[in-house]
This record gives C-alpha cells, structure tokens and sequence, in this order.
C-alpha cells in the first residue's frame, strides 16, 4: 500500500518527564508511549474499542537458544476507553494488558486469528490495523576496534497497517515517525 510518513524528535525535557512518569506509575516508556498513541487514536476516531499490535522479538526459552534465525511474534492489545478512563487509569489498563501479552508472546499471530476466525479481507491486515513499533536504539557512534560505526538511516514507503508508530528511543532522545497509508491518509490530518 502506498504510504508516507511524518516525523519529530521530543526535546531532552520531554523525554525526562516521559521516563519520570512510567517510573513513578510503574510502568515502560514503552507502556506509556502506548497508552498516549490509544488515547490519541480514542480521541480521533471517538471509538472505544482500540486493538493495536506490536512486534515481540526473544529467545527467553533456553531450548530455542541455540537456534539460528531472527525470532518474531506480533502481540496484539486492545483497550476499552468505554466510562472514559483517566490518563492515569488507561495506563494502568495498558500496563496489565501489556504484561499479559508478553507472558503469551509464544503464542504465535496466525494461531489467534485461526482461533477467532474474523472476516477476512485481502486488503487489510485481520484484527488490527494501527502497529507500534518501539526500537531501542544505541545513542551516538559505536566503535568496533579502530571502526567507527553509525547508523544508516532507511524509510519505508509502504504502509503495511492503516498507521504505524516507530518510536526510536536511545540514552538522550525519543523520535517518533508516524507512517500512514496515504490512500486513507493526508498530510494535513
């Protein structure tokens, strides 16, 4: 699908305050960032019912250790805005809905959706149709023996999802690109 992106860098104060409150609320960066994109997608569409999913990458079982290969799951969360929760009792939602997923992550994608069994449409991607991708990225250049190392900035111009959020988060920042399907989508919105 076609697509297009627009992007931001908070500022050093925002991502203090962004880390102060998951700590204090026991709680990610990532559980918050995730909280913050469902409340805005709640507020736009004015739907109460938000399912976003999320890739989960691990070897946490030591049989699949040894394996070759990149491991990855899609975990998927939904959220119920229904008696409007405050900011603080949605994260708390997200935070559990969260933990939850990731005690399931082995559960693989396509064995949830042979479970429910939706409507199926090639057009769209079945059960949920916004992604959150968070990436934590090592800040500055890297060095490997008398190497500098940097990072090789690349953009997707597809779309995969209707809207997916990349937040890269290093040591000092937070940068957020929005990627939408630009058949859906305009800039301005």
């Amino acid at each position: 699908t076609s697509g297009t992106f627009v992007e931001m860098t908070l500022d050093l104060d925002s991502v203090g305050r962004i880390r102060q409150l998951a700590q204090e609320q026991h709680a990610s960066v990532y559980m918050l960032l995730l909280a913050v994109f469902k409340l805005l997608l709640h507020r736009l569409s004015g739907q109460t019912d938000i399912i976003v999913g999320s890739p989960i990458a691990g070897r946490h079982r030591p049989e699949i250790e040894n394996l070759i290969g990149f491991f990855i799951n899609t975990i998927v969360m939904r959220s119920d805005f229904s008696g409007n929760p405050s900011f603080l009792a949605l994260l708390k939602q997200v935070r559990q809905t969260v933990l939850d997923a990731f005690s399931n992550q082995d559960l693989p994608f396509e064995k949830i959706v042979e479970v429910l069994s939706p409507e199926r449409d090639l057009s769209r991607t079945p059960i949920f149709q916004v992604f959150f991708n968070h990436i934590k990225v090592a800040s500055g250049n890297q060095n490997q023996g008398h190497m500098p190392l940097e990072g090789l900035e690349t953009y997707h111009y597809q779309s995969k999802f209707d809207l997916t959020l990349y937040v890269f988060e290093d040591d000092k920042k937070i940068r957020l690109m929005l990627v939408y399907n630009d058949n859906l989508f305009k800039r301005q919105r």
